[in-house]
């Protein structure tokens, strides 16, 4: 076995990229729950209640994951292009199938949200770039889940840029990088405590926005 085979083996971290089905796990079990499948109610709300925090865990920790992984296997003098290419490939095509399949669906049952339209955010969604938009018939229109999937094409089109960035930095210095991430993260709810209150959630008692900026925003999530 040459080196560059040892290298490519060695980068694929398989240990930690099976972890991904733990959070993919935490986002069904969270969404199992939200459905309400059960015909026995109690159970329905019972696994609701034990769920209800499933899913934004699974979500941030695939996120974390992903960047880590990316990084660690990221190639020494790879064109930007074919990062994007091969990055976009993977992802792109289940897209499209699962976003065929989630609109036929809407045009037999109906939208996913009361009030909501079949087309609304439809076109946002299919070029994953929902989740820019602070409107819930935007963002989690269609295959509402694919919002995660526009988040992850921005981690994506910059991460060539952020390592670059990241490798510059003194060792010693990371320190003070890792603090100022601190005070940026510190900053949001703040940020989103100054946003319009209204209007709010179709399907909770949250502020629209707010929720947007936190949870959806590619930016913040990053």
């Amino acid at each position: 076995m040459n080196p560059t085979d040892t290298r490519a083996q060695e980068s694929q971290l398989p240990t930690l990229t099976s972890l991904r089905w733990v959070a993919a796990l935490l986002v069904f079990a969270y969404h199992a729950g939200a459905e309400n499948l059960f015909a026995n109610h109690s159970v329905g709300r019972s696994l609701a209640s034990v769920t209800a925090k499933a899913g934004a865990v699974g979500v941030s920790f695939f996120f974390v994951l992903s960047g880590f992984v990316l990084t660690w296997s990221a190639r020494e003098g790879e064109p930007i292009p074919t990062f994007w290419r091969r990055r976009i490939a993977k992802i792109y095509p289940n897209h499209i199938a699962s976003f065929i399949v989630a609109l036929l669906l809407i045009l037999r049952v109906g939208p996913l949200l009361p009030g909501g339209r079949v087309w609304s955010g439809a076109a946002a969604n299919l070029f994953l770039v929902q989740a820019w938009i602070p409107n819930p018939y935007v963002f989690i229109s269609v295959n509402g889940v694919s919002w995660s999937l526009s988040c992850e094409i921005f981690f994506y089109l910059t991460f060539p840029f952020w390592l670059g960035v990241v490798r510059r930095i003194p060792a010693q210095h990371l320190v003070w990088g890792f603090a100022l991430l601190v005070v940026l993260i510190l900053g949001v709810p703040l940020v989103a405590a100054e946003l319009p209150r209204e209007p709010e959630l179709p399907w909770k008692a949250a502020p629209t926005y707010a929720y947007w900026f936190v949870y959806i925003f590619p930016p913040i999530r990053m």
